[in-house]
């Protein structure tokens, strides 16, 4: 693995600690979809190319934005 391809790994791993989800972002053919395999874990991914995929997200983004804002206070009162 490449030095700057590990600091992605590292990254991504950590931030796995900080459910509910994390979103791995970037540009086509860029690795996100071979570094989820690398890392190994069967959650549940979400192609928003995909029409049917970026629906159910959107039908949940209110849910999602609501559990990132208690993260990140609880994260702020620690």
């Amino acid at each position: 693995m490449l030095k700057l391809e590990r600091q992605y790994y590292d990254l991504a791993v950590e931030y796995l600690d900080f459910p509910p989800c994390v979103i791995l972002i970037g540009p086509r053919q860029c690795g996100k979809t071979t570094l989820l395999k690398e890392i190994g874990l069967e959650w549940p991914v979400f192609d928003l190319e995909l029409s049917a995929d970026f629906d159910y997200v959107k039908t949940i983004r209110t849910s999602f934005s609501d559990c990132i804002k208690k993260r990140l206070s609880s994260m702020r009162h620690s």
